[in-house]
């Protein structure tokens, strides 16, 4: 399925969606000087990104985040604290950007048509449910081979040789180590899934990290001022699509732990990786 790659146009620059937010926060701070974070924080409310929020503390973004998810290298100072635009924007959550900066701020912003036809990466033709799906089915099995030890310890921990071999699959929220966002990227290298939708330069980037970070998990750097525009739109795109494969395959690992009575599901409502019923 074709990915979403539009771009917009903004005082006579052209943007992808995470530079868009950045370069209409930047431009808000230029007309406003003598900002302070909570006169900026009310102009650019945390509900129109989502969960991480349009804006963090450089302090957050640079710990919580490990500067994964914000523009750290365009930090903006304000009067009393120095911020970072998140970089998570996708169709899901940009329009209603869009609709606040072009409707209560008053900038105009002019999406381009036809940039969903441009080439992005390997990740266009290939089917990221079947990668979903291959991810799901190994961490089905290895639930179910650590099925007894989860009874009888009343905890999910697996070492399932991948990685640094130990991970807790209730662990989703905080720093990458252990967590069942890292066991997902060792899986994604190790059963050569990367491979079928990364780019080779992002594919260089994902060994380095599994190198040297063993612990961490592989992102495209949005804040890196080295890539050209087609490559800031590739790692755009991929950015997305790892959002949604993390979102469902921890989502499909939270419904699989439920079937355990000791097990509690809360921190993963809380992070919104549940299925609801529609009934």
């Amino acid at each position: 399925m074709a990915k979403d790659k539009s771009t917009y146009t903004f005082n006579g620059n052209t943007y992808g969606k995470g530079r868009l937010v950045l370069a209409v926060v930047e431009q808000y701070v230029s007309d406003n000087p003598g900002l302070a974070k909570e006169e900026l924080e009310e102009k650019f409310p945390a509900a129109l990104q989502g969960s991480i929020g349009v804006l963090s503390s450089i302090e957050e973004a640079e710990g919580k985040y490990k500067g994964k998810r914000h523009f750290v290298k365009n930090a903006i100072r304000l009067t009393n604290a120095t911020m970072a635009v998140c970089s998570q924007w996708g169709a899901d959550n940009l329009e209603g950007f869009l609709q606040h900066a072009t409707g209560e701020l008053g900038y105009a912003i002019n999406e381009e048509s036809g940039a969903e036809d441009l080439p992005s990466s390997s990740s266009d033709v290939v089917d990221m449910d079947m990668i979903i799906d291959e991810i799901n089915v190994e961490l089905n099995r290895i639930i179910s081979e650590n099925a007894d030890e989860f009874n009888s310890s009343e905890q999910v921990k697996v070492r399932p040789g991948y990685g640094p071999d130990k991970f807790y699959l209730d662990k989703i929220d905080g720093s990458y180590d252990s967590s069942l966002q890292s066991l997902i990227h060792h899986i994604l290298w190790e059963k050569k899934l990367y491979h079928k939708f990364l780019t080779k330069r992002q594919l260089i980037d994902a060994e380095r990290v599994i190198q040297e970070e063993p612990d961490s998990v592989y992102r495209p750097d949005l804040d890196d001022e080295s890539t050209s525009d087609e490559e800031f739109q590739q790692d755009e795109t991929l950015d997305e699509s790892l959002d949604s494969l993390y979102s469902r395959v921890i989502t499909y690992v939270g419904g699989e732990l439920n079937e355990f009575d000791f097990f509690d599901n809360s921190e993963f409502e809380d992070n919104g990786y549940v299925e609801w019923d529609d009934d």
